[in-house]
């Protein structure tokens, strides 16, 4: 095995025949898997994804080798090339759920690294956008540079983590004076660095690549950044206040303090420092043009989503980083306004140890990477007045568990939600060239309150392509439609929830299974969409349940809306996790207070999505940034 590669050199060349059984000869390609060299990219990209998902992989490449020794006398390398077809059909048409979800692990790697190849995606009409904004490679002022020798830094308050949270308190509290440190585990990356092929910004900017998963029915994919600015780098952009009846909910079940009013201050200022705004009409797209007809057809409103991105440019980058400098995450908007003001980050350093004495935190200390996990070989301790953790919902409760602080009431990464979501794929006979425009630009608002929210939706070929259950043959002829292909989403507000588990190897293992009402949800949703497709043209359908991929006429719906839906049927995505350092007035029953501190200590915070006491059923990013600034307002005013 090279020190570049993740798997032996037999296991590639089963993942070689693997990939080239899974992707047929098509019209349009210009490549085969072979030539594409999917399995030595893919082999060298495991290198960069979590011990167990690598495990998980190689399991799976192993079983289906070697299963087919019962059917065959044969392993599947040294099958026919028509025996390994129909022996891929025996698993792809498997009603055991363990042997489907082993099966979409090699096709969702095969499918993204295949389809990812410039070529590739050009020869079906994905063209990769170009940087529209000249843009310094230089790097901030603010981000120091990694330092020698072991340093000691002491500074007024300490922020682990740059995303929602961190950003926005770093910047709140050194415009008000005080000396800011924010240390940041990922790398920092400008708008050049977001010109590439889709894998390779996934490993640059995605925690993982962009695999981490949950552990449960049904496994979720659950993609959050890793790098300067957060997942706020690769979010959509999408801004909604939290609810009014869902934070009053919270005001009666004890957040006394915690109201629609008090919080109206906070959602403005944030607005008004991000530009946010509802999408332009001359950055639509033609994907949500279309989908709205559909919506309109079946007598619902569609609204135009509000966004932080003024003068966005309707490039359809989002999620691998905006290329015009529009969207204002974290590192175009609220570090710069914190380095201007004398703030400092360190990147690239991972927190590991939180050192405490009595009530009070003394110090923190972590580790410089020169890459991921190449450690530098030299440290940081920083020692402050005030701490606060913005490590995102994931790890900030490993973060804290680690270091056997905020256990008390044994909340401590319980109470996990996820906004589980999905999409539908919709074939027109006409070009749609949905990349074009904001991805996510169209919602419906009115199922808000039976738990579901729509939102628009568009990805490159790479992750469109590991969202079809298709069958190899059909899974290509849709493919080389991707002009004329238009997609629409959905998020269920959800009331499973699941929960954080520190591994010994000091990561997160996310633990959830979707309830049974969670899933009637799930359905109706997927239900609600396949119509709004059908009422806007589309020929086809195809949804993301396993027995029912495709839809040939509104029809078909009923069959979804009837059958018996089994959470392992389904393939579902989330980009919203919360919860896990819930926020309540009693002790015994969250880990911080209202004003975000932890219960039993004296001087250390929290501001990232883990303190929300339930799901929000809206995009959270600017729930976050609002308690973050109204935490600051409280440090600056009550406690420095």
């Amino acid at each position: 095995m090279s020190r570049h590669c993740a798997l032996w050199s037999r296991e590639i060349h089963v993942l070689r025949l693997f990939a080239c059984t899974l992707i047929p000869p098509g019209s349009h390609a210009v490549k085969s898997p072979s030539d594409a060299q999917v399995a030595e990219r893919l082999s060298e990209g495991l290198r960069l994804v979590r011990l167990d998902i690598r495990l998980l992989f190689r399991l799976a490449l192993f079983l289906f080798e070697w299963i087919a020794l019962f059917l065959y006398a044969k392993p599947f390398s040294r099958l026919s090339e028509s025996r390994r077809v129909a022996y891929y059909y025996c698993w792809h048409g498997s009603r055991l759920p363990p042997k489907r979800a082993l099966l979409r692990i090699l096709e969702t790697f095969c499918f993204v690294y295949y389809y990812s190849d410039p070529e590739v995606a050009q020869s079906i009409g994905y063209d990769e956008a170009e940087p529209l904004a000249a843009v310094d490679k230089d790097t901030p002022h603010g981000i120091l540079e990694m330092p020698s020798r072991d340093i000691t830094e002491e500074v007024d308050v300490c922020v682990i983590g740059s995303g929602a949270g961190g950003a926005v308190v770093a910047a709140e509290l050194a415009e008000r004076g005080h000396r800011v440190l924010v240390v940041e585990e990922g790398p920092y990356f400008s708008i050049p660095d977001f010109k590439d092929n889709t894998v390779s910004i996934n490993q640059k900017i995605y925690r993982d690549a962009g695999f981490v998963t949950t552990y449960g029915r049904p496994p979720i994919l659950l993609p959050v950044g890793c790098c300067v600015g957060g997942t706020t780098v690769i979010n959509s952009g999408t801004c909604y206040r939290t609810p009014d009846t869902l934070i009053s909910a919270w005001n009666t079940d004890g957040l006394t303090g915690v109201t629609p009013e008090s919080l109206l201050p906070y959602f403005e200022r944030v607005e008004k420092r991000l530009g946010v705004a509802p999408v332009a009409p001359d950055v639509f797209g033609e994907n949500n043009r279309t989908i709205l007809k559909g919506i309109e057809a079946l007598g619902m409103t569609g609204v135009a989503l509000v966004r932080n991105a003024p003068g966005c440019q309707g490039s359809g980058h989002c999620i691998y980083g905006c290329l015009s400098g529009a969207k204002q995450s974290m590192e175009r908007s609220y570090l710069p306004a914190a380095f201007a003001a004398g703030a400092r980050l360190y990147a690239q350093c991972k927190v590991t140890k939180i050192v405490r004495r009595g009530d009070r935190i003394v110090e923190i200390k972590g580790d410089f990477y020169r890459a991921k996990g190449v450690k530098a070989g030299v440290s940081l301790t920083v020692r402050a007045k005030l701490f606060i953790v913005a490590c995102g919902t994931l790890h900030t409760p490993v973060l804290l568990d680690r270091n056997r602080l905020a256990r008390e009431s044994g909340q401590l990464g319980r109470n996990l939600s996820l906004h589980p979501a999905a999409k539908t794929v919709a074939l027109f006979d006409r070009e749609i060239g949905g990349i074009a425009g904001v991805p996510q630009g169209l919602g419906i608002e009115e199922l808000h309150d039976e738990g579901l929210l729509f939102e628009g939706v568009f990805l490159p070929p790479s992750a469109l392509s590991a969202s079809l259950l298709l069958p190899r043959e059909r899974h290509k002829e849709i493919m080389e439609a991707y002009k004329r292909l238009a997609v629409f989403g959905f998020l269920v507000s959800d009331t499973s929830r699941g929960r954080v588990v520190t591994l010994p190897t000091g990561g997160p293992l996310v633990l959830y299974s979707m309830n049974k009402k969670d899933t009637t949800t799930f359905v109706k949703g997927l239900s609600l969409c396949s119509r709004i497709s059908f009422a806007a043209g589309a020929k086809k359908v195809f949804l993301t349940v396993h027995g029912l991929p495709e839809l040939n006429h509104v029809g078909d719906v009923d069959r979804l809306s009837q059958r018996r839906v089994h959470p392992m049927d389904l393939e579902v995505a989330a980009f919203h996790p919360l919860g896990t350092a819930r926020m309540g007035a009693d002790p015994k029953h969250s880990v911080i207070d209202p004003q975000l501190r932890v219960h039993d200590l004296a001087n250390l915070y929290i501001a990232d999505g883990s303190i929300f006491p339930s799901s929000l059923g809206v995009n959270p990013q600017e729930s976050i940034m609002a308690f973050a600034t109204r935490l600051a307002a409280h440090l600056h005013s009550e406690i420095l």
